[in-house]
């Protein structure tokens, strides 16, 4: 029957069209909430963070904890769910670093070696594989764009071997302080918090 049918498509021209999966849907560029009047750059930040995110989109739908970002995620529009992974990044950003590219802490480093520091808006750091895939060390890491890269090359990574957003605190994969489960710096409710709020203006 399939040989018959595809006899008469080919004979009368009739061509099939491509099934595509998820395909984006958007209406224009999407503004995050860190954005001001006062500060043009932020928006090269939402843009180049969406543009990472809408690549990446399956990889975050994959993670088994996404619908905690927000209560409307899983049957949210493509662009919807963009600005909700978008606004968590934002979230992530204001207690990792105020959004302050030039924040830099030893934290868990040596004082003396600069490359080992937590530095830029997500507090990356240039002796981690993420920030070597791009060649990215201290002073390039306070460039909020290049720890935008290394950030969400972390995240990519984190959600492949762990399929968590949210990690426990024993995880080997943890990374951020603010977003794992039983930390003491933990700012898990603050940041739901904070992408709830954001998402609904």
């Amino acid at each position: 029957m399939g040989k018959i049918i595809n006899f008469f498509k080919r004979l009368f021209g009739i061509k099939e069209s491509p099934v595509i999966e998820d395909a984006p849907k958007t209406t224009g560029r999407i503004s995050l909430s860190w954005e001001t009047e006062s500060n043009q750059d932020r928006k090269k930040w939402s843009d180049l963070l969406t543009s990472i995110i809408k690549n990446d989109i399956a990889l975050y739908r994959s993670a088994t904890d996404i619908g905690q970002l927000h209560p409307e995620f899983k049957n949210a529009s493509f662009e919807r769910q963009v600005k909700i992974i978008g606004e968590f990044w934002v979230a992530m950003a204001y207690y990792e670093s105020g959004y302050n590219p030039k924040s830099s802490s030893v934290d868990v480093g040596s004082v003396g070696n600069l490359e080992t520091y937590s530095v830029g808006l997500y507090q990356m750091s240039g002796v981690d594989s993420a920030a070597k895939k791009y060649g990215y060390k201290y002073e390039a890491l306070k460039d909020p764009l290049k720890n935008i890269e290394v950030a969400t090359e972390q995240m990519r990574r984190q959600i492949g071997n762990a399929k968590l957003i949210f990690l426990p605190n024993a995880s080997k994969y943890r990374y951020w302080a603010v977003a794992l489960i039983g930390n003491k710096y933990s700012k898990i409710a603050e940041i739901k918090s904070r992408i709830l709020k954001n998402v609904s203006q």
